[in-house]
Parts: C-alpha cells; sequence; structure tokens
C-alpha cells in the first residue's frame, strides 16, 4: 500500500510507468460492483429549539480512537528528494515571480462572523454548504444553521439528530452539500462500533434546512450483499442529477486494522428524496486499482458539479508519492451503474507534504498527505481539484498547494504549484466560478503567522491569500496521540442566489484557552464584469423582405441578464425579440421607401448594476428591390351583400417604384368577383354572387407590375336573397323592410338592387315571392 512501506524499488517502477502511455476509457481490472438494500429511514422535523452543545475543553477531551488509524497516518512520512517543478507552474505567494499576470488583491471579506468552536475531537473537520437563504457550517460533532447575516437558526448535534437511526457509539467525519439541481439539503457521517460501521444520511424535504429531513443508516461494512468487517474512514460525497456518491476508505476490523480499498457507494435520488422514507437501495463499487501500479485506490473523491451532469467524475492521487492522478468516471448511475477509467494523468512528481511550522518552535501542525482532502468540482466539462505536497521554493521544503484544472478526457489546462519560500499552506479546498475565477480555502502558518484560516478569490492572481481569520497563538493537540491534528479539510461554497459570492469555513489556533481550534466563517463578492455582447457584423436586406439576425450575450459573473434594447434613434423597421439565456432576435423589417444605410445600437446591460453593459452597432443596408404594388378598395372593411345582388367598388393601386403599367386580377374563388381593369392603376371590383353563393368568403385582388403582385383581401358576406335587414332570416321585418322598398323608394341595410326578388323589376309580385319564401318555405327565383 501507498502509506509509507513500499518497497524503494515501487518508486523506479512508479516513474518508469510515467513515461509509459496511459490507457483511457478503459473498465477497470477487478473492480466488483454489487447492488444491495439498506432499511427504510425515518422522517423527522428539526427541533429548533435544541440548545447548542457547550464547548468542551480540549485538555480533557479524548480523540475518537478510530478518527484516523494509526496505520495510515502514524507512521514516517515517507521523504524523497524535494520535487522541483516537474512541469507544472510554480506561483509564489507574495512574489511578482512566476506570474504572467498582473496579480489581484484578494477581495475584502463582506460578511464574517464566527463559527463553531472546539469540540471533544479534533480535528474538527469543517464543511459548509450554502443555500438560497441559509448557511450550514459543521464540525465533527455538530453543525449548525445560519441565515446570511451569520445569525444562528438552529444548533444540532449530530449524535442527537442521528439518534432515531444510528445503534453504534461514535460519529465522525461529517459532509455536507447543497444539491442545487433538487434544492435539497444532504448531510452525511459515518459511526462506528465494535460491532459495525455505517453511513448515516440525512435529506432535507426543500431549500429550507429548519424543517423537515429523511434520515438514514445505511451499513457500510456489507459490500452490496456480502458482509465484511470493513469500517469506513474519510468520506467524500458528489452528486449529479439523479444520484448521490458517497465514497470511502475501508479498514479492516471496523477501523481498528489495515486499509483493504476504496468503496463509491451510489444512492437514488428518488428513493433519498421520497417523502415515504422507503428503505435505500444503493451500489457499491469496490476494489478499484490504479493502472499506474496496480495498488488499491486510496481517497477518491467525487465532485460537486455546478451544471447539470449525468454520472460522476472522481480522482485520486497516489497517496504520500507519486507523478500521475487517476480519473474515473461513472455512468448510467441508477439503470446499469459502470466504472470507467478515463485516464491516468501525469502532472509531476509531488511527495506528502511537511507537518507545518508554526511560532515559537511548537509542535508541527499535522498536514496528513498528498491526498485529495476536499471534494473536486465540475463545471461546464472542467474539473477542478486541490491538494498539498511538499515543494522547495529555495528555503528548504513546505507545504505547498496543487491546483489542477483538467478536461473530462485527461487533458490538462492548469497544472500550478502554489505558496512561497517559508511559507506552509495546506488543506486546500477549490470552487470555480461562472466568471472563470477559482476561489480556494485553505490553512496557513509560518514561524512568525500562527495557525490560520485563509482564502484566495482570484486563484492563483491574488498576490497573497486573504484573512479569513487570523490565528490567536500556537496550536497543540495534546490528546492527539503525538500527532498535532489540524484539518481533515476545508469548507469552500459559492452562494447560488449571488454567482460573484463565495463563501470560506475554516479553522484558525484560538484563544482565550491554549491550544484550541476554532472555526471562522466569512464571504467575498467577486468583481462585477460586463456582459459580453456577440457582433454579428454588417448586415444587409431587400427592402419589402424580413431578416432575423441572432445574437448571443454572455454575463461572465453567471448573473442574469437585463432584456436587450435597442438603443434609440433607430430605423422603425428594426425590433428585438428577447429568446432568454441570453439568446435574442434583431428582427428587420424595411419597407418599400427604407433603402439606405441605418446603424442599429443594441445594449446588454449587467442585472445588478446596468451601467455594466456592451453595446454593438450593426451597420444594415437596406437594398433596393422591385416592391410589389398595393391595392385600396372603396366601401367597408366587410362587403355585406345578398344573392342576386350586384356591388361595385372602386379599385386603385400604387408601385413604389415603377412608374409603369398595374394589372389587376382577382383570384379563382370565388366564382362571383371579378375586377375591370382601366388601366393606370385604377379599376373596379364587381361582385354578383348567385342564388347559390351563401356565406362568407375571402375574395383576393392582386396589383402586378409584372414582377411581383400585392394582394388585397376583402372580406365578403353573402345573404341570402330577401334578407334586406341582412340578419341571417328571413322574417316579416323584412317584408315591412320590402314594402318601404317598393311603395316609399327607402333603400333597405341590404343596399340597391336587394328588393327585386323576382328579377323583374320592382312590385307587389316581388311581396308574393316574399311572402311564399317566408311562411311557405319556397324556393327563390334564380337570379
Amino acid at each position: 500500500m501507498r502509506f509509507g512501506w513500499k518497497a524503494a524499488a515501487a518508486v523506479s517502477i512508479l516513474l518508469l510507468l510515467t513515461s509509459l502511455a496511459r490507457a483511457a476509457n478503459t473498465v477497470p481490472v477487478g473492480v466488483v460492483i454489487q447492488s444491495g438494500v439498506g432499511p427504510a429511514g425515518i422522517i423527522e422535523t428539526l427541533d429548533e429549539t435544541q440548545p447548542p452543545e457547550p464547548e468542551a475543553p480540549p485538555k480533557v477531551a479524548r480523540q475518537h480512537p478510530y478518527e484516523v488509524p494509526t496505520e495510515v497516518f502514524n507512521q514516517i512520512k515517507r521523504r524523497g528528494i524535494a520535487p522541483g517543478d516537474n512541469g507544472a507552474k510554480v506561483i509564489r505567494a507574495g512574489s511578482l515571480v512566476g506570474r504572467t499576470q498582473t496579480p489581484t488583491v484578494a477581495p475584502p471579506l463582506d460578511i464574517s462572523f464566527t463559527g463553531l468552536f472546539a469540540s471533544n475531537l479534533a480535528p474538527p473537520d469543517p464543511c459548509m454548504a450554502v443555500g438560497p437563504n441559509h448557511i450550514i457550517l459543521s464540525v465533527n460533532t455538530r453543525f449548525n444553521i445560519y441565515n446570511k447575516n451569520g445569525a444562528t437558526q438552529s444548533a444540532n448535534s449530530y449524535a442527537t439528530f442521528f439518534s432515531n437511526v444510528n445503534t453504534l457509539p461514535s460519529v465522525f467525519d461529517p459532509k455536507v452539500v447543497y444539491d442545487h439541481l433538487a434544492g435539497r439539503w444532504i448531510v452525511v457521517i459515518l459511526s462506528v462500533g465494535t460491532s459495525g460501521s455505517n453511513y448515516l444520511i440525512a435529506a432535507s424535504d426543500d431549500s429550507d434546512p429548519r424543517g423537515t429531513w429523511y434520515k438514514y443508516s445505511s451499513p457500510a461494512q456489507i459490500d452490496g450483499s456480502t458482509p465484511t468487517t470493513h469500517g469506513a474512514d474519510y468520506p467524500g460525497i458528489g452528486f449529479d442529477s439523479q444520484a448521490v456518491y458517497i465514497t470511502s476508505n475501508q479498514f479492516a476490523n471496523f477501523l481498528t486494522g489495515s486499509f483493504m480499498y476504496s468503496k463509491i457507494r451510489i444512492f437514488k435520488k428518488s428513493e433519498l428524496y421520497s417523502n415515504a422514507a422507503p428503505p435505500l437501495t444503493y451500489t457499491d463499487i469496490t476494489r478499484m486499482q490504479d493502472p499506474s501500479d496496480g495498488e488499491y485506490t486510496f481517497t477518491i473523491k467525487p465532485v460537486i458539479p455546478h451544471s447539470p451532469l449525468n454520472g460522476t467524475f472522481l480522482v485520486n492521487t497516489q497517496g504520500s508519492i507519486g507523478d500521475n492522478i487517476e480519473l474515473w468516471r461513472i455512468t448510467d448511475p441508477i439503470s446499469a451503474p459502470a466504472l470507467v477509467h478515463v485516464a491516468t494523468i501525469p502532472i509531476g512528481s509531488y511527495q506528502a507534504p511537511p507537518d507545518a511550522v508554526q511560532p515559537f518552535g511548537v509542535a508541527l501542525v499535522n498536514t496528513n498527505s498528498s491526498t485529495i482532502q476536499s471534494e473536486g468540482q465540475y463545471r461546464n466539462g472542467r474539473l477542478y481539484f486541490a491538494f498539498p505536497q511538499a515543494h522547495n521554493f529555495g528555503g528548504g521544503e513546505v507545504s505547498a498547494i496543487r491546483y489542477l484544472e483538467l478536461d473530462t478526457s485527461g487533458s490538462i489546462s492548469q497544472n500550478i504549484i502554489y505558496g512561497a519560500d517559508g511559507e506552509q499552506y495546506y488543506f486546500p479546498a477549490p470552487w470555480p466560478l461562472a466568471s472563470g475565477n477559482v476561489a480556494m480555502a485553505l490553512s496557513h502558518s509560518s514561524a512568525s503567522s500562527y495557525p490560520s484560516a485563509r482564502y484566495l478569490g482570484n486563484f492563483p492572481d491574488d498576490l497573497s491569500a486573504g484573512i479569513l481569520k487570523a490565528g490567536d497563538t500556537t496550536y497543540f493537540c495534546n490528546f492527539c496521540g503525538g500527532r498535532n491534528r489540524w484539518g481533515d479539510y476545508a469548507g469552500i461554497w459559492g452562494d447560488p442566489v449571488s454567482p460573484r459570492k463565495v463563501w470560506f469555513f475554516h479553522e484558525y489556533a484560538r484563544k482565550p484557552q491554549p491550544n484550541t481550534w476554532g472555526t471562522w466563517c466569512g464571504s467575498i463578492t467577486l468583481e462585477n464584469h460586463s456582459p459580453v455582447l456577440s457582433d454579428p457584423g454588417p448586415q444587409s436586406v431587400n427592402e419589402g423582405e424580413t431578416l432575423a439576425v441572432n445574437l448571443t450575450a454572455v454575463e461572465p459573473d453567471g448573473e442574469v441578464l437585463f432584456p436587450y434594447q435597442i438603443l434609440a434613434p433607430a430605423p422603425a423597421y428594426a425590433s428585438f425579440t428577447n429568446l432568454g439565456g441570453g439568446q435574442g432576435q434583431l428582427i428587420l423589417t424595411p419597407g418599400c421607401f427604407d433603402v439606405g444605410v441605418d446603424t442599429v445600437y443594441i445594449v446588454a446591460a449587467d442585472s445588478t448594476t446596468p451601467s455594466l453593459a456592451d453595446t454593438t452597432a450593426i451597420e444594415i443596408t437596406v437594398l433596393e428591390n422591385n416592391c410589389a404594388p398595393s391595392a385600396v378598395r372603396s366601401g367597408p372593411d366587410t362587403v355585406r351583400i345578398n344573392q342576386c345582388q350586384n356591388r361595385l367598388f372602386s379599385l386603385a393601386a400604387s408601385d413604389p417604384d415603377s412608374s409603369g403599367s398595374i394589372s389587376f386580377s382577382v383570384g379563382t374563388l370565388p366564382t362571383f368577383a371579378s375586377v375591370i381593369d382601366s388601366g393606370n392603376g385604377r379599376g373596379a371590383l364587381s361582385l354578383s354572387p348567385t342564388i347559390s353563393d351563401l356565406g362568407p368568403y375571402t375574395v383576393q385582388v392582386f396589383a402586378s407590375d409584372g414582377q411581383d403582385s400585392g394582394v388585397l383581401a376583402v372580406p365578403v358576406q353573402v345573404f341570402q336573397k330577401g334578407d334586406l335587414n341582412q340578419d341571417g332570416a328571413l322574417a316579416p321585418a323584412d317584408v315591412v323592410l320590402l314594402l318601404n322598398c317598393i311603395f316609399l323608394s327607402l333603400t333597405p341595410p341590404a343596399g340597391p338592387g336587394a328588393c327585386d326578388m323576382d328579377g323583374g323589376g320592382l312590385s307587389i309580385s316581388d311581396v308574393v315571392v316574399h311572402l311564399n319564401a317566408t311562411y311557405l318555405m319556397q324556393s327563390l327565383p334564380p337570379c
């Protein structure tokens, strides 16, 4: 195994392997995948009245005997030649050496408040998550819920919180995440005893952690359905759109024996988040071996996804010494989970960091080994990881930070060693932002600086790390069995509501009690940037036609854009349609008199600071084009006419770009419509519906200049012969109108020519015909 007892020959073999071609996307040999099921969960509402756990003086406390197995960490760290850069870019904190960009200043804290104080366990294992309105801060024995002003909303002991599902005596190594893909909180902690080992899991029922939780105990000593006596230690947690992933190192005899292998357990969100708290089924993946050396994988960590992800990625280093990292992927986690080895990635040699010095020659602070201590991150196809390692900047070996950014195939885009001569940096946790910035939480100490909580807002461009909380004094854990325990990880989380805000949570050496750790939480807000609006370049469109021009605006900080706007003055033919998500279309509909060149100005603005905006100027050329003539007619908007009635409506047409002749025509239907073309753009529309024509019609009149035709649509409603008031029925009222028409020469609403019922001129016989049709249902004579 890789914790200090490998033979020296293995190192040579390891170095030789880095020169060999790396196999990619292969199914690992020896991996075991098994399914299992645990007991049902319970549903409980958080007791917000529970008082905070009192601070415990560490000098009388005892570390959990299984917190970190002696066999793994109570070793003499394997030392070799202090690695050089080995292809990694070296950035010196506080120095311009090695920088290709102008350094920035770490953003100031905008919110800062005290976290949880020392408990009866060391190290504190600080971790955190941030939701829309709340923050959860966690240490080894408890977690608190805060609002975003730092006010405590709920204080909770893990032992009490999980008391109804946990039957084992000790709980340790917590993890907390906010699943922004589902709006849920997840808390995970391990429990162990002489007869068992469990993953204790709780999921909230919504985005408010102060309400209902679904709580479970899942047996960690069982691989699928196969019982073992292996206990789980040092968990990792990740999730995707369908599943939650927990990783752990498995040790024999419930953590009192040797390291056996790493485990990945997959839970279905559909069960974990169910309000029925059903028994949790799971899939276990065990016995992964690093292809570079054949050893069992140690401390494999999944990623936190910032953007949707199906399945997950995982990474592990080679432990205390190596020159590669291993990239893995889990596919189809619900239906047919599979583990794929993506790549063995050479990054240059690294080895476990030395323990960190602090003032007055007090005992060195334990930095653990060169494993991935906090979860990696995934954002838009990129993976981000950090771990501590030894590096000599010229004045001797110190603990430095190795930072890696790679794509999902394993191709590295950033490989950085960060630190400084005489300065100790350890327990890092990175967080990538939409802007491309990477924030980082980390610990720091030196011969002149007490162990403190630090942060970077613009890694690696910040000249120096900002101080989250300076150490008050030296630190020595006098109950840690000779090891001055610190860590084991750091808390960092981006605010899901404010994309430029990042929260940090880490430990520091605290007064008034000597040799005591404390924790501190704070946030920074990174610089706001203007949106970047695409420039589609000059556009041309023919007069009388329509052109849609696509535009895209990118908000580099991940914030919401104001809708696009067209700045005045702008041509009347230009309009804009916002499609959402930074997409939009400029719609151009120039008329036949808009020939020429115009400039349209489009602006995309930041929603929080509208003055941060990007404007693009688009030159529009409207080209000369033959425009179809347009026609108008006399009469009402809708022509109302009776069967056998003849009506004429004058027509006039004009051609905006031609003085040539214009001709009129009508469509093939209805057949009772025709045009009289008088020339010179003048004419008439003739309507003569027969006894068989009844109902609504649309008559199309075409005006043509010989190349293009304009269309005039004429709505026509044909009523029954004799329906003189055009109300849709023959009735006595129509007889009255007919008598007035014959004897008083009064024109009915139907208009002239509607009173001649028999086609022989106006007479009393028209009345007889109408009465027979109205009362005797006789057919009306044809036209």
